[in-house]
């Protein structure tokens, strides 16, 4: 995979995992991250003086989304509803190159921004990251 912008990227999302829906005018999107967390173990006299540490939870991190607030886009309609119903959906992020993350989530915040004389309408969406995130290649649709 070649460097790229983000130029072009896509955003999906899908109720029963199988149609997709394309979610348009998106501003910003920042993909999920991934963390292990780590549990050190205290000894008083560890082997080198390096604390023995065992491998913990993965923490998956909060995609957000910035769109360009349109109340005619079912997409962004859809988003809205699914934080009054609280239930996880599919998206998939996909980069211009075909590649891109796949995972479940749940809408857990959609907040319209501060509104100015010059500025683009727009509502930054919390996606709640519920199952590991798949990065791969991805057929778009």
């Amino acid at each position: 995979m070649a460097e790229t912008t983000g130029l072009r990227t896509k955003v999906y999302r899908s109720e029963d995992g199988t149609a997709f829906t394309l979610i348009g005018q998106l501003a910003n999107v920042k993909p999920p991250s991934k963390e292990r967390q780590m549990t050190e173990v205290e000894e008083l006299d560890p082997p080198g003086d390096v604390p023995k540490k065992l491998a913990g939870l993965l923490n998956v991190g909060d995609v957000t989304l910035t769109l360009n607030l349109d109340p005619e886009n079912q997409g962004h309609l859809a988003l809205d509803e699914d934080v009054d119903s609280g239930e996880a959906r599919t998206f998939r992020i996909v980069l211009p190159v075909g590649y891109g993350w796949t995972f479940r989530a749940i809408v857990s915040n959609f907040d319209p921004q501060e509104i100015g004389p010059n500025d683009v309408v727009q509502a930054q969406v919390t996606l709640s990251v519920v199952e590991k995130p798949q990065f791969g290649p991805i057929v778009e649709g």
